[in-house]
């Protein structure tokens, strides 16, 4: 995984930054600069936006440890929330809460079970136990889909718009879905084919910058989780994402709009946003 290195103006030696815009050195066994770099205008969001996602199973941790994440590069999380009609995610409230006070863009995601129980009442389920998470300054609330391949494309399909549709219905907000690429491909229809996708896919030898993972019927990806194993500064090795646009375009799937996107590595020095802004 690509680690990105932060020179602060004040920590800089032997580099001269030109124009007062140089947002960044690539770090790869030893420093390398690259003369491209040292341009008066570098490129406006070189970096697909990182982010990953956590549940129970990571446990809870520090301020401090969402705070590395974030100075690290991480700009984005999605926690659990619920799973079935049965189970919250006990880490919920606290990731949610320490995931924004760092700066990222957090959301919650629903683990849902196709072929125990109905869609309504899993939609209702979620929404009863998160629905605080989908109003304004959070990200869409997520699907999380991988169960209920037995059920076949076409009623697997029906089920997933059913839940959308439903939690919709219930708070105004459209959910993304996440999948993977076996159920993208194998499991459902072309009638998800234009809902947003949050692929998951784990290609050997990766590029989560400039890579492409396999998305099946959809139409088009904005997340990829593209590993289980990436480093994640404060946390270890993590599910590790990256969305695939700029800022200004994840800054879309945030409800309502909520705060500007944050300043990070890459984003144009005096870069602003409108509230509201889209995503497509």
């Amino acid at each position: 995984m690509q680690h990105v290195l932060r020179i602060d103006r004040g920590e800089k030696t032997g580099i001269r930054l030109v124009a007062d815009r140089m947002h960044r050195l690539v770090a790869a066994c030893g420093i390398v600069v690259q003369a491209a770099l040292l341009t008066a205008s570098p490129p406006a969001f070189a970096q697909r936006p990182q982010g990953w996602d956590t549940s129970h199973w990571e446990g809870t941790h520090d301020q401090a440890d969402w705070d590395e994440a974030y100075a690290g590069g991480f700009v984005f999380c999605y926690t659990k929330a619920t799973d079935g009609t049965w189970f919250i995610d006990w880490t919920m409230d606290d990731n949610m809460t320490k995931g924004a006070a760092a700066g990222m863009y957090m959301g919650v995601f629903h683990f849902c079970h196709p072929q125990t129980y109905s869609a309504t009442a899993e939609a209702d389920y979620f929404v009863t136990h998160a629905g605080q998470y989908m109003t304004d300054g959070w990200l869409r609330p997520c699907l999380d889909l991988e169960d209920g391949y037995t059920l076949g494309a076409t009623a697997l399909s029906n089920w997933v718009n059913a839940f959308i549709n439903r939690v919709e219905a219930l708070t105004g907000v459209e959910c993304i879905i996440y999948t993977n690429t076996n159920y993208a491909t194998h499991y459902l229809n072309s009638t998800v084919a234009n809902r947003d996708l949050w692929i998951a896919q784990y290609l050997y030898n990766p590029d989560p910058q400039h890579g492409t993972p396999s998305i099946g019927v959809f139409n088009k990806w904005w997340f990829w989780q593209w590993t289980d194993a990436g480093y994640v500064p404060g946390f270890g090795l993590k599910d590790s994402d990256v969305f695939n646009g700029t800022m200004l375009q994840l800054y879309g799937f945030v409800i309502g709009g909520g705060a500007e996107p944050p300043s990070i590595l890459d984003q144009p020095v005096g870069m602003t946003v409108p509230t509201g802004g889209t995503y497509t």
